[in-house]
């Protein structure tokens, strides 16, 4: 999984960049997107490792 989020950063970052780069004069929009995509990694893994110790916690599997 850290390596799928590696490279979805990584390309969030070059896309945005492009993208917002040229199109409305904003050249920092790769590092804003790419610190915003994994942070939402981060919460995303947070909130399953959260939920998966509820399951263990009420005894299922």
């Amino acid at each position: 999984m850290s390596i799928f989020a590696f490279f979805v950063t990584i390309f969030v970052g070059l896309f945005s960049t492009a993208i917002f780069g040229s199109w409305i004069n904003w050249p920092e929009a790769g590092a804003v997107f790419a610190v915003a995509t994994m942070g939402a990694f981060i919460l995303w893994t947070l909130r399953e490792k959260k939920r998966g110790d509820d399951d263990q916690e009420d005894g299922q599997i």
